[in-house]
């Protein structure tokens, strides 16, 4: 992303650019997958192990 725009020269369309800054891509790769899909067990059994409360990354993760 840093390299769109430290890259980006007068004909390029701004409007474009901002456009895919800000635009969201769903990302299917395997290793985030299985992330998304046992995120919340491992918080679980880490605040189990270690007493300390944690939020999942979907939630603005915070530790206390």
């Amino acid at each position: 992303m840093f390299g769109k725009i430290c890259k980006s020269t007068q004909r390029v369309d701004t409007h474009e650019l901002a456009r895919s800054l800000l635009e969201t891509k769903e990302i299917k790769a395997a290793p985030l997958e299985h992330g998304r899909k046992h995120e919340s067990v491992a918080v679980t059994k880490f605040m189990e192990d270690t007493g300390e409360t944690v939020g999942l990354s979907s939630q603005n993760s915070t530790h206390s």
